[in-house]
């Protein structure tokens, strides 16, 4: 019997990294991430950054639902990721 172990935050990190350059992966997927982390470093915004609070709601609305996005967009490709012990840096029992 294969007990499981949960994943570090760094293996799921090397999850995502492997999934975003993998050749399977949607191109749609790949597009919100890229359009998110301009979105993220443009200096213009929906809600100026000058108010307090109010500022950086927009951002944080925008990493989020990026990050949802790309994690439901990449359901199956990260399960099949998974299983490689090689990606994720762990010695399998």
């Amino acid at each position: 019997m294969t007990s499981y172990r949960p994943l570090t935050f760094w293996q799921k990190t090397k999850i995502a990294c492997a999934v975003l350059f993998h050749k399977k992966t949607p191109f749609s997927a790949k597009a919100v991430i890229g359009a998110g982390v301009v979105y993220g470093l443009m200096p213009i915004d929906f809600i100026p950054d000058f108010l307090p609070l109010v500022g950086s709601l927009d951002d944080i609305s925008v990493i989020i639902a990026v990050v949802l996005f790309f994690l439901n967009a990449t359901k199956a490709l990260r399960k099949d990721i998974e299983r490689h012990a090689d990606v994720i840096g762990i010695k399998p029992y």
